[in-house]
């Protein structure tokens, strides 16, 4: 049945059930999709995981201007999420976009001793790494960072 105003096509195999699995394609290329019987709606099934790289590494003392990530040239990084934790009682763990003077991420040991965070759009410049400062002294932390690289 195709879609009004679109190329795509829907292709529903199986009418008897309440909710099924559709394929959503182009003639050529298929997109996943779920159709559910009851309301007649459709819609993709994204996943939000999709296109994003995962960077994770521990430090065991402070970080002054690490470039933890650098996007491949004429690249921008965009962060999508988060998660940063520590063993220290004091001390700070920041996340920035330095070159742009961007603030990315701030996790405040004296507080919470671990802070995720998803669903993040935050980008730098085009060639701009994301730099790490952290100031736990002797202990440990652990970074992870998911993101993607855009033009």
């Amino acid at each position: 049945m195709p879609i009004p105003g679109r190329r795509f096509i829907v292709e529903q195999p199986d009418h008897s059930k309440l909710k099924g699995i559709s394929k959503l394609t182009d003639g050529t290329n298929e997109i996943s999709a779920i159709h559910d019987y009851k309301t007649g709606k459709t819609c993709l099934i994204v996943s939000r995981a999709s296109g994003k790289v995962t960077f994770t590494e521990e430090y065991d003392s402070n970080q002054t201007n690490e470039d933890i990530i650098t996007p491949a040239s004429g690249k921008r990084l965009c962060i999508a999420g988060v998660h940063t934790k520590m063993d220290a009682d004091t001390g700070n763990i920041l996340l920035d976009f330095a070159t742009s003077n961007q603030k990315v991420w701030r996790h405040y040991g004296a507080k919470f001793k671990t802070e995720p965070s998803e669903d993040m759009h935050i980008h730098g410049d085009v060639d701009e790494p994301l730099t790490l400062n952290s100031t736990q002294g002797a202990h440990n932390i652990f970074v992870m960072v998911k993101y993607r690289e855009i033009d």
